[in-house]
């Protein structure tokens, strides 16, 4: 599935969806993965999120988070859909806890939750950066964004499962600046997303 331009649209997501920069704007950067385990039978998503957020009035803040959340399967004629949903616990972390390369072409993240030590690395799976601008509305306010983002693969280990991208998996990492409207501060981000699989096909 040809996926350019949806890294940004992912990352403007997660950013909005966690945190509440004043309405003069904000730099962000933001690192975003999901894992599908378990195959067919008995599926498992995985989560991890990183992001910092430069902000004219709260100053810089680095959050970095996992998620294990449940996943159930729905049947169709052609294919079977896996949809998981759940929720990202996030924390603020050390500045040094959340690395990205400048031109996003890697990034790590370590983070300490439920007394378990978690770890991902990212790295760019595109040729180079694209150049993107989004907007997003809803529950959580409204905001827009103009930088770059990539297309990624992301490995680390996660609540003790070790993980590596397949092919249901997805990553990005994003870069810029926005504003954002009367959203809220929260430390936790609802996750939702789907895998369709074929029918013949192997998941």
């Amino acid at each position: 599935m040809k996926r350019r331009g949806v890294a940004a649209i992912a990352a403007l997501t997660v950013a909005l969806s966690v945190w509440a920069p004043s309405a003069a704007g904000a730099a962000s950067q933001v690192a975003t993965a999901t894992w599908l385990r378990g195959g067919k039978k008995k599926p498992v998503g995985y989560v991890a999120d990183a992001m910092r957020f430069v902000d004219p009035v709260e100053g810089a803040v680095t959050l970095g988070g996992v998620g294990k959340i449940p996943c159930n399967v729905s049947g169709g004629k052609r294919f079977r859909f896996i949809i998981c949903m759940g929720w990202v616990e996030l924390k603020e972390i050390p500045f040094e806890d959340f690395v990205v390369d400048p031109v996003l072409s890697t990034a790590s993240m370590k983070v300490t939750l439920r007394g378990k030590d978690h770890q991902v690395e990212w790295t760019a799976a595109d040729l180079a950066p694209t150049s993107e601008m989004g907007a997003q509305a809803g529950p959580h306010g409204v905001g827009g964004a103009a930088g770059m983002s990539r297309e990624a693969e992301a490995s680390g280990s996660v609540f003790g499962a070790d993980l590596n991208h397949t092919a249901h998996d997805f990553a990005a990492l994003a870069q810029g600046a926005g504003a954002v409207v009367e959203p809220p501060i929260t430390r936790t981000r609802r996750v939702v997303f789907v895998v369709p699989i074929p029918r013949n096909g192997r998941g």
